[in-house]
């Protein structure tokens, strides 16, 4: 039973309902479409998973009958916090005392008969927490991209380098937006905001980043021929296949871009040689899984322990690339790979 009711908010989420009485679920439907909510419901915990991991992004709450839900012999609520810790969680018990979800941080209990007034005040608290996280989530973010901005404007050193690297400002952030939806990679409910100190903090130590590429501009900025197997041999990066060959670049910057990468790695506990993966023509920078914790636009990057350094580090890499007219391409696919290709 689907109903796809229409709401006045704009709010399009809807919520997963987990129950085999027929009764109760016309009473839990009931109080959510009085409350402009949409709901789904599944009739065993089998069936709940399903909907889920086909769609996790249309759902912001999860009630369950605890008397049924569970699936080969977990409860349900701890599979769901497991799999989809962003969504919010409502049980409903048969007994006062029932199993401890405290772990799950659902937002609430709740115990038959069930109290309309209850579950409807539950619902609601559910979408408003829902939505104040990601509105947060969502200005945390894009105060970040604010900061990259004006640093990039405060150091450019003419209009051309400004507009070129506010053009890579642009398409790093669409392409992070790209992996974060494939991912779901935000959709926690754990998360800080940035303090004004986090904020001066970060937005001195981008300035130094972009300051320190845009150095790179003066003085000789030709390209030419440079034969990569050598250079990259001289970070312990050994083309033994002979994939790659030579490209027309700027010799100096490319080094630069290595010996950042090579701190990056060294902060992390990697050799350079252990993470770079050559491919016919191709230099694949592996920069780690999927979720990412210490990318410029993580709303927990001030919990990171050299967060802000390896991040910066990483900036300073791909501007180099830009800067040197180098073909980079970022890829969230099993894992985070910068690849330059030749």
């Amino acid at each position: 039973m689907n109903t796809g009711i229409s709401n006045h908010s704009g709010f399009d989420k809807a919520l997963l309902f987990v129950n085999d009485d027929l009764l109760l679920s016309a009473t839990v439907t009931r109080i959510a479409e009085f409350n402009g909510l949409r709901i789904q419901i599944a009739h065993s915990a089998s069936s709940a998973l399903s909907f889920l991991e086909h769609k996790p992004r249309d759902y912001f709450l999860v009630v369950v009958d605890e008397a049924v839900a569970n699936f080969q012999n977990q409860s349900l609520l701890d599979v769901v916090v497991r799999k989809w810790p962003h969504l919010n969680r409502i049980a409903i018990s048969q007994n006062e005392i029932a199993r401890s979800h405290e772990a799950s941080g659902q937002v609430g209990r709740i115990l038959k008969p069930v109290s309309d007034k209850v579950l409807s005040s539950l619902m609601i608290a559910a979408r408003e927490e829902f939505l104040a996280r990601n509105i947060s989530l969502r200005k945390t973010i894009l105060e970040r991209q604010q900061v990259l901005n004006n640093c990039i404007v405060l150091s450019a050193p003419d209009l051309a380098t400004r507009d070129l690297f506010l053009n890579y400002a642009s398409s790093y952030f669409s392409a992070c937006e790209k992996g974060w939806s494939q991912t779901g990679r935000y959709e926690n409910r754990v998360f800080t905001q940035d303090s004004e100190q986090f904020q001066a903090f970060l937005h001195q130590r981008v300035l130094r980043a972009i300051e320190k590429v845009c150095s790179k501009c003066i003085g000789d900025r030709r390209s030419k021929n440079v034969r990569l197997a050598p250079l990259l041999q001289q970070f312990g990066i050994v083309d033994d296949r002979q994939c790659i060959h030579s490209t027309v670049a700027n010799e100096p910057n490319i080094v630069a871009m290595f010996s950042i990468l090579k701190d990056y790695y060294s902060i992390l506990g990697y050799e350079l040689s252990s993470v770079i993966h050559l491919e016919s023509n191709v230099i694949k920078c592996d920069l780690g899984g999927r979720f990412v914790y210490n990318d410029l636009f993580n709303p927990l990057l001030s919990s990171v322990e050299k967060g802000v350094e390896l991040a910066c580090l990483k900036l300073e890499f791909i501007m180099l690339a830009y800067l040197s007219n180098l073909d980079i391409r970022i890829h969230f696919d099993n894992k985070y790979f910068a690849s330059i290709v030749i």
